[in-house]
């Protein structure tokens, strides 16, 4: 795989699509396994990511929890699941709790959550497909962490350019080298500061801090 962190001229002029819209979409869960398939909803006008997780069988009998990600106050998606010769059916997702102390750095956001019904074939929310079963051997895995933006009173990372903060190109290396799964070590969110005013166009579209965090 190509080294995502070496910058290049193209790069430079790259500004992504609002940065916690990728920031969501690669590392929404703190120390999970993702299981690729993870999909942005282009074909859907309110999910923003839908994805897999790897989760104990004393949590969910499949070993498998589907997530979505949608905008606060939009309802949750369905999940559809069809087995490899029977009819298919759907199961409906529900809004997780909001963490304590996540405001408000993600009141724009809902996640959704329902565990993947043992046995089946194929899953999908909102047409793109995501994994519907363990892998049944791991022989690529991918590892991401540390994959946030810094904001504080002595540094302001430029958050909107991809070579500043290369979060999206990483993520884009290691979804085209298509990994049995991906283990996300956590560590996602850098905000201890408000986006100066001077520095609107490095990171104006920053969620402000969460008070008391770090």
């Amino acid at each position: 795989m190509s080294n995502p962190d070496t910058p290049d001229q193209s790069a430079q002029s790259n500004r992504p699509r609002p940065f916690w819209r990728t920031a969501v979409a690669a590392s929404v869960a703190l120390g999970c396994t993702f299981l690729p398939g993870i999909a942005s909803a282009t074909t859907s006008t309110s999910v923003i990511t839908a994805y897999s997780l790897a989760a104990p069988h004393s949590t969910a009998a499949s070993g498998i929890v589907a997530r979505a990600v949608v905008p606060a106050g939009s309802p949750c998606p369905r999940l559809d699941v069809a087995d490899a010769s029977g009819p298919a059916r759907s199961v409906r997702m529900r809004e997780r709790p909001r963490p304590e102390r996540t405001s408000p750095a993600f009141d724009s956001l809902t996640v959704c959550s329902v565990h993947m019904p043992s046995g089946v074939a194929h899953a999908s929310i909102e047409s793109p497909p995501i994994p519907a079963a363990m892998p049944t051997s791991v022989n690529r895995l991918a590892m991401l962490g540390d994959s946030g933006c810094r904001i504080s009173s002595r540094e302001v990372q430029d958050c909107a350019d991809t070579s500043a903060w290369p979060l999206a190109r990483i993520s884009s290396a290691v979804a085209a080298d298509r990994p049995d799964a991906i283990l996300f070590n956590g560590d996602y969110f850098y905000r201890e500061a408000a986006c100066p005013s001077t520095d609107q166009a490095l990171c104006g579209a920053s969620p402000p801090p969460v008070e008391g965090m770090p």
